[in-house]
């Protein structure tokens, strides 16, 4: 029986939009991504670069049709696609649609606010990577989980989204990775214009990666630039569960100079045995241990061996989506990917 039905004064038809194997019924509309319409009915499912690169909103049709009005996107292979994958933030409904998706966090276990925040610290990092520290209210609870982010505005309303780089804390302080980027109007802020003092405003949190388990298959980690910050909250979560799992983590950067998180990464290998760090540098311009080319090359090299890990990657979407397809091709489940693709 089809449940579709016209919305008054337009010529727009409601489709229904089954996610399993929840069996949550939503409604859909064909001028509208799958993804867009269950992130408007308050349903946060797995997403991250939202458009077609990481894979990332990866679900499994199992009855009705889509369309690409916008391109099919660069996140499935051609094997996926011929399997019914679909991406759920580029499929449009044409009928009546059941999906299996990977993971529905409950809307009732996520509440996403609006609040004033004021700049406590500003951290030159690396020359094109700035640490913003920022103190949000005392009385205002803000709860989030590691592996999310924020939507950081300034005065004028311009916003941009922004990984949390710590765990949450009761002294309400937030820490964000900030890259400059030519022409855009947050971090040309950062790094220009805004100082210790000025009062800005996050809302969120937003986001899908969730801490892996302490326990499990070896874990690897790839951080690509600022990718590093969400994964480096995950780690901080791992070490404060007291993990045991063997943990390979990658930092890529382009020049050696951007190589920010290479101190730190030492110092939590020196501490735990079983974290193994690996930096590269596509400058070939690194420490004398490190990996010369781009991150994701790095990583493949090292899984041709049986071992069958879990992958979590953040960084630039061309990263994500070639990490991605590599995995593929050696015969990772794709259930043991977790991506946050940036831009």
């Amino acid at each position: 029986m089809r449940h579709s039905k016209q919305i008054p004064g337009t010529l727009i038809t409601l489709m229904r939009l089954t996610l399993l194997p929840e069996r949550l019924i939503l409604e859909s509309r064909p001028d509208r991504s799958l993804l867009e319409s269950a992130l408007g009915a308050g349903v946060p499912l797995l997403h991250s670069c939202r458009g077609g690169s990481c894979g990332a909103c990866s679900a499994q049709l199992v009855t009705g049709q889509v369309a690409y009005p916008h391109g099919a996107g660069l996140g499935l292979s051609d094997a996926e696609r011929a399997a019914g994958q679909i991406l759920l933030c580029r499929a449009h409904p044409t009928a009546d649609v059941e999906v299996v998706v990977r993971t529905v966090r409950p809307a009732a276990q996520v509440e996403i606010r609006r609040l004033p925040c004021r700049v406590e610290r500003l951290e030159r990092l690396s020359p094109e990577v700035l640490g913003v520290h920022l103190r949000l209210p005392v009385i205002e609870p803000f709860g989030f989980t590691a592996g999310q982010h924020v939507d950081l505005i300034l005065a004028d309303g311009t916003r941009r989204a922004y990984s949390l780089a710590a765990l949450p804390s009761s002294a309400a302080r937030l820490e964000l990775h900030v890259a400059r980027v030519e022409g855009g109007r947050v971090s040309g802020a950062l790094f220009g214009m805004i100082a210790p003092g000025a009062v800005l405003a996050i809302e969120g949190p937003f986001g899908a990666l969730e801490p892996p388990s302490p326990t499990g298959p070896p874990l690897v980690f790839v951080a690509g630039g600022t990718g590093y910050a969400p994964l480096r909250a995950l780690l901080l979560a791992l070490i404060e569960a007291g993990w045991e799992r063997p943990t390979r983590f990658y930092f890529g950067v382009r020049r050696a100079v951007d190589l920010y998180a290479d101190h730190e990464l030492r110092a939590f290998a020196a501490q735990y045995a079983h974290l193994h760090y690996v930096p590269v540098c596509e400058d070939g311009q690194g420490p004398a241990d490190a990996r010369c080319g781009r991150v994701h090359e790095a990583v493949l090299l090292d899984l041709l061996g049986p071992t069958v890990p879990e992958v979590y990657a953040a960084g630039p979407s061309p990263m994500i989506a070639a990490l991605r397809l590599g995995l593929l091709e050696r015969g990772l489940p794709m259930t043991q990917f977790y991506a946050d693709a940036f831009g």
